[in-house]
């Protein structure tokens, strides 16, 4: 669960700076292992 987290946090980072569309892409990203 390290890299879900790392993602969680990068992401809402991200999407705070970035945009309300943000937190979808890093959401499905996580969901879908595609490292």
């Amino acid at each position: 669960m390290k890299f879900i987290d790392k993602c969680k946090l990068l992401g809402i980072r991200r999407s705070r700076n970035a945009a309300p569309a943000a937190p979808s892409n890093w959401l499905r990203a996580a969901l879908l292992p595609r490292r």
